[in-house]
């Protein structure tokens, strides 16, 4: 039943020759950079029957930690808002791991198309900590330990559960970013093998688009792709507990957090000094128009065109095909997240801006507007423009620069609502 000292001995020059090889593994990714995909899985193949034997012994178990493991973003969009792990040392075994639920293979077939529809599956895998560690000083990021005070009956439930959720069948799950993520299947886990209710320090009551404005606030065009497939039910207040999605935001919880008169969290430490700079705007942000600055750049766009058509009497047609092409195609994929499992994209009042009937109706649009006729159409476009901006002020926080681009558009569509047939020239290239 109980793990010899051999047996032990053996794993541990297992998990040394594992980390040799990881070790490889990343000169290999700093050599040749272009081969390096941070969200791909370094994990290794570990025994489950043998991490049960060896944790059955409870002088090994005794002097096992286990540790709520938080890293701070680095500049990728899916990394903006940290992660979480569960790091279990055991100097006696000469185990040294961690938990992981946040792999996912971005190089899977259809896999935008199922992340959109919210049919993504990540996926736990257990690792090597020296690699862990490794891997995110080199993206720059560093890594908070919070060693968790645990009875041993705690741990022995704990490491259980992990072994389970390690296990083939138990390793996939669906992912949902505010609901069931890396952060909350960690939480869940520590909470079910305390075996008691967990008493966090109060919180304020913030929505869920401005929990995560807090990490993207830098990063503008990543804020705005949140705020145009965010619905909603983002706008709603979380509780205390529905804001644990957030790495740090559970941090924070888990250190001032009581269980049964007791601290869960024993003592805390940086394992990898902090080295992330919030303030550091990313590439897009930095040489690119803010969001708010396309929109206005859109006005001084439609002004020019319209003095031209004004000057030299003609029409150019060109341009509104590309602003219902441009406002038809992003309208489609909201329309497409109508019927995504994601709960907070579903319901989203910026359909009625980014409108995918723009889209549909372009051929007919543009025929009558070759013909010098009106489009009532248009007219339709204006007006629910002119009601998604209502909703923009009322129901739902849209994304930076929406309800301006929204007044320019009613703009552009009325001016051919009530075109005539003239003998003006047709611009057609």
């Amino acid at each position: 039943m109980f793990a010899g000292r051999g047996e032990i001995a053996t794993f541990a020059k297992l998990m040394n020759a594992r980390r040799h090889t990881l070790l490889s593994r990343w000169l290999f990714a700093i050599i040749f950079p272009a081969l390096f995909h941070p969200a791909q899985s370094f994990a290794q193949e570990y025994d489950i029957d043998v991490l049960t034997r060896i944790f059955a012994d409870s002088t090994v178990l005794s002097a096992t930690e286990v540790s709520l493991v938080t890293c701070e973003p680095f500049d990728r969009v899916y990394s903006l808002y940290g992660h979480t792990g569960l790091h279990i040392s055991s100097p006696e075994a000469g185990i040294d791991l961690l938990a992981n639920w946040g792999i996912f293979d971005m190089q899977q077939r259809f896999f935008i198309l199922h992340f959109t529809l919210g049919l993504t599956d990540y996926r736990m895998d257990i690792e090597d900590w020296g690699w862990f560690c490794y891997r995110y000083e080199h993206y720059g990021c560093g890594i908070y330990e919070q060693v968790l005070n645990l009875s041993l009956a705690e741990k022995r439930r704990l490491i259980d559960s992990v072994l389970e959720n390690y296990k083939p069948e138990n390793r996939y799950y669906r992912y949902n970013y505010f609901f069931d993520n890396c952060t909350t299947r960690v939480r869940d886990i520590v909470e079910t093998a305390v075996g008691g209710e967990v008493n966090y320090p109060a919180r304020e009551g913030r929505s869920f688009r401005q929990l995560i404005h807090d990490w993207n606030d830098t990063h503008l065009w990543a804020r705005w792709g949140n705020d145009f497939l965010l619905g909603i039910p983002a706008d709603r207040k979380a509780t205390s507990r529905e804001a644990q999605f957030l790495p740090f935001n559970l941090s924070g919880d888990f250190e001032g957090a009581v269980v049964g008169g007791k601290k869960l969290v024993k003592t805390s430490r940086w394992v990898v000094a902090p080295m992330y700079d919030k303030g550091t705007n990313s590439f897009a942000d930095e040489y690119l128009l803010s969001p708010a600055g396309a929109a206005i750049g859109y006005l001084v766009l439609l002004v020019l065109i319209y003095a031209i058509e004004v000057r030299y009497r003609v029409r150019l047609w060109l341009f509104d095909a590309l602003v219902l092409l441009a406002t038809g195609v992003p309208g489609l994929l909201l329309f497409v997240l109508i019927f995504s499992q994601h709960p907070a994209v579903s319901l989203n009042a910026q359909i009625l801006i980014f409108n995918p009937l723009a889209l549909v109706f372009l051929p007919f649009i543009l025929r009558k507007l070759l013909r010098g006729e009106g489009c009532r159409l248009l007219t339709a476009l204006a007006v629910m423009a002119g009601a998604g901006i209502v909703c923009g002020m009322t129901l739902q926080h849209f994304s930076e620069g929406t309800l301006t681009l929204a007044l320019f558009l009613i703009m552009t569509y009325l001016r051919r609502t009530g075109a005539t047939r003239t003998n003006e020239t047709q611009q057609t290239t």
